[in-house]
C-alpha cells in the first residue's frame, strides 16, 4: 500500500530480490508486477516468499502521457525459518 502521488492515476508497480534491478526495472522487466488505475494504491503478491530473503519494491507515478515519476526502491526482509521448503503465504499487500 502506498499514498497515489499527486494528480496520478496510474502507477506501476516493480517487485524482486535484486535492488539495482528493481530501481533500472521497466514495465518489460522481469521486476515489474501491474498496473494499477483508477486512483488504486494496493498490490496483492501471489504464492510465496522465501524465508530468510530481502525484497525490494518501487511504485511510479504516471501524471499524464508524457509524464511519469520514477519511485523510491523501498525493502523489507521475511523472517528466517530456519528452513527453506517452500510454504504458500497467503496474500501479502503492499
Amino acid at each position: 500500500m502506498w499514498l497515489n502521488a499527486f494528480n496520478a492515476s496510474i502507477h506501476y508497480v516493480y517487485f524482486g530480490t535484486n535492488q539495482a534491478a528493481v530501481a533500472e526495472a521497466t514495465p518489460m522487466s522481469s521486476e515489474y508486477r501491474e498496473k494499477i488505475t483508477s486512483n488504486g494504491n494496493v498490490h496483492y503478491l501471489r504464492g510465496s516468499l522465501e524465508p530468510g530473503f530481502t525484497y525490494y519494491w518501487r511504485v511510479d507515478a504516471e501524471i499524464d502521457d508524457e509524464t511519469t515519476y520514477k519511485g523510491d526502491v523501498w525493502s523489507f526482509q521475511t523472517e528466517w525459518q530456519g528452513t527453506m521448503d517452500n510454504r504458500e503465504n497467503e496474500d501479502i499487500v503492499f
